[in-house]
């Protein structure tokens, strides 16, 4: 049961694993040991977009997404990596279901790309920026952030278009909407 401040206790012995999650945060595993207090703390979680065969078909190509595909033909994102174990099994995702773009992954692509020249090339940008975005529980793309090149003009932009692409359907988390925080390569 836990106290008014969060501290709470557990039945344990030295040597087991007690596994710590929380939704947008990576899972920690601790192994008891001879201490009466464990402290954990949690660090954020962001997963990343990989663009793929996508990169290939669209980049510095201006055209039209494609329709969205057929309900049921694609998923629209890979399940999160599982997290690390002491025994090597994975026990559980942290977001059961992934944020889904509407339309698709191709067509989220599609879109990125074709921003990203026509931006690029009115602007004379090139160069590549990883830009972190959160997923909020109501699909809205919110928190957008470049995590380099901060104060280039590419950052400036590609956190633009980042933003612009907010067709989203949230991840869920045991049938509920969550929050999720993505990761996606923006390329000039």
């Amino acid at each position: 049961m836990a106290g008014e401040n969060g501290h709470f206790s557990l039945d344990v012995a030295k040597g087991d694993v007690l596994v710590c999650s929380f939704v947008g945060f990576a899972t920690k595993e601790v192994i008891v040991g001879d201490s009466d207090l464990i402290e954990v703390l949690l660090t954020e979680q962001s997963y990343l977009l990989e663009p793929g065969a996508f990169r290939d078909k669209y980049k510095g190509k201006l055209m039209p997404p494609p329709p969205p595909p057929k309900r049921g033909n694609e998923k629209m994102l890979p399940s999160p990596p599982s997290p690390s174990s002491v025994s090597g099994k994975a026990e559980f995702y942290v977001v059961e279901t992934m944020p889904e773009y509407k339309g698709g992954m191709e067509r989220y692509f599609a879109s990125l790309y074709t921003l990203v020249t026509q931006i690029g090339k009115e602007k004379g940008l090139s160069g590549l920026v990883k830009v972190e975005f959160t997923v909020n529980h109501k699909g809205e793309v919110v928190q957008v952030r470049p995590l380099d090149n901060y104060d280039s003009p590419e950052a400036l932009e590609a956190t633009r278009i980042v933003r612009k692409l907010d067709e989203w359907n949230p991840g869920k988390q045991r049938g509920k909407a969550v929050i999720c925080k993505l990761v996606v390569p923006v390329e000039f």
